[in-house]
């Protein structure tokens, strides 16, 4: 994996790529850590995807074992970088810059890319972007990250694609590079000059009439964060404060319960769909690539047609030779048989190519229905993932399932059915909240009683 920091024309550090190969890893699934660690809670505040990956955290993490199961002992599994935001734009128009970043990179989403965006209420908002760089069909290097120089040509990228967003969006504020390594270049002789100076400063008598200034802090005092730096987060998740009594704890734990468990569904339908409308686009975009070269092959035959037919033009725009009409018969020369022949074969080659340009839009139109049903699930995804973000993981995740069920078991044990009845009967507990608790405790004959009492009979789903 290789990883590059991208700096900003505040003049952070540009940071050669450093590369971690499968054989120098210490444990498998260093490219999911790495994902856990772009992901997490504290810091993210946005995660989007490209290149036919979904932003949803199991999908990625799926693609990314598969791929560290397929590739070579020593092959680059993913390439990582830092990218400094702007802090002149706002995050919708980072994340719009990030996208097209991403889409040029891999040269109109031909490979899978994720990001994530952090620390954006700090004074250093960032990106960590993440590349699989293998096409999508052809498996062959897109960005080729692996070429010399390949550091200089992704700054250079996303100093174009900022500085163009920002124009446009009016901001005066620029990225350049150039300066920012001139910078960086100015302080490195600075700071050798000094050295050289040292011993000199020592041994010089010290002067009472004047005061030798102490040297400003420099900018590269403070350390570096490096890529995979732990989070260093070993506090148990929040996820649940229960004040309340039996009753409310138990209410308050089912909501917390059912908001994760229709997320997760809602997140593995998006998933699906969002890999079903990806399936079709690929057709889709297949069936209109032929399309277009039947068209462009129709047009080609239309023009032969057309090229030969002028040959049978006489100077003056009528067709060569002659026809005689005698007693309803008509007899004509070769000429005008072969210029007639050739006007028929124009006629039905346009309307050849009429019917494959109609077919050709027909194609795109499809092509744009499938495009604006991928990115509507992407959309999704990204609303559902965040919702979940703040469980981390899948292992998280199932452990909070965990945690509110036996919240709603241990709270359930302190009451009693008679005790909801009575409650129930008193108006203090409203049929649907009672009804509600009946459910979640899984009490069948309560309900049948209760829907005996109200004359309702509704549909019960099984408790836990």
């Amino acid at each position: 994996m290789g990883c590059t920091v991208l700096g900003y024309s505040c003049g952070n550090h540009v940071l050669q790529p450093h590369l971690h190969q499968k054989d120098a890893q210490k444990e498998p699934g260093t490219a999911v850590a790495n994902l856990n660690y772009n992901t997490r809670q504290k810091a993210t505040v946005y995660v989007g995807a490209g290149g036919g990956l979904s932003p949803s955290y199991g999908h990625i993490r799926r693609v990314l074992e598969d791929r560290e199961n397929r590739i070579r002992k020593d092959g680059r599994v993913i390439e990582k970088f830092i990218i400094a935001l702007p802090r002149e734009m706002t995050m919708e128009q980072s994340i719009g810059t990030v996208h097209k970043f991403g889409f040029r990179l891999t040269r109109g989403g031909q490979a899978p890319y994720y990001f994530s965006i952090q620390d954006w209420n700090t004074h250093n908002p960032h990106v960590h972007f993440v590349l699989i760089d293998q096409h999508r069909e052809t498996g062959k290097t897109v960005a080729k990250a692996w070429e010399r120089n390949s550091t200089h040509r992704f700054k250079r990228l996303w100093q174009d694609v900022a500085n163009d967003d920002m124009a446009a969006l009016g901001i005066d504020a620029r990225i350049d590079f150039d300066a920012a390594e001139e910078k960086a270049q100015a302080l490195r002789e600075q700071e050798t000059a000094n050295d050289n100076l040292e011993p000199a400063r020592e041994a010089a008598p010290l002067s009472t009439d004047s005061e030798i200034e102490p040297p400003a802090e420099s900018v590269n005092d403070e350390p570096l964060e490096t890529e995979d730096a732990d989070d260093g987060d070993d506090e148990d998740m929040a996820l649940l404060e229960l004040t309340g009594s039996p009753l409310e704890n138990v209410l308050e734990a089912h909501r917390e319960l059912e908001t994760l468990e229709n997320a997760k569904t809602e997140l593995t339908r998006a998933e699906a769909d969002f890999g079903r409308a990806d399936k079709e686009l690929a057709i889709a975009s297949h069936e209109a690539g032929q399309a277009h070269i039947a068209n462009e092959d129709a047009k080609k035959a239309v023009e032969s047609a057309a090229k030969e037919f002028r040959q049978h033009l006489k100077p003056n725009g009528r067709l060569k030779g002659f026809s005689i009409g005698i007693g309803g018969l008509r007899w004509a020369s070769q000429a005008r048989t072969r210029a007639e022949l050739a006007a028929v074969r124009v006629y039905m080659e346009r309307s050849l190519q009429e019917r494959q340009a109609k077919a050709l839009q027909e194609h795109q139109q499809q092509v744009q229905r499938w495009e604006n049903a991928k990115a509507d699930y992407a959309r999704k995804q990204v609303m559902l993932a965040n919702q979940l973000l703040r469980y981390s993981n899948r292992r998280n995740q199932d452990y909070a399932e965990n945690l509110f069920k036996d919240a709603i078991r241990k709270n359930m044990e302190k009451l009693s059915l008679e005790e909801l009845r009575d409650l129930y009967e008193k108006g203090e507990l409203s049929e649907a909240k009672y009804r509600h608790i009946l459910h979640i405790a899984g009490a069948m004959h309560e309900l049948d009683d209760l829907d005996e009492e109200t004359g309702k009979n509704r549909d019960r789903s099984e408790g836990y």
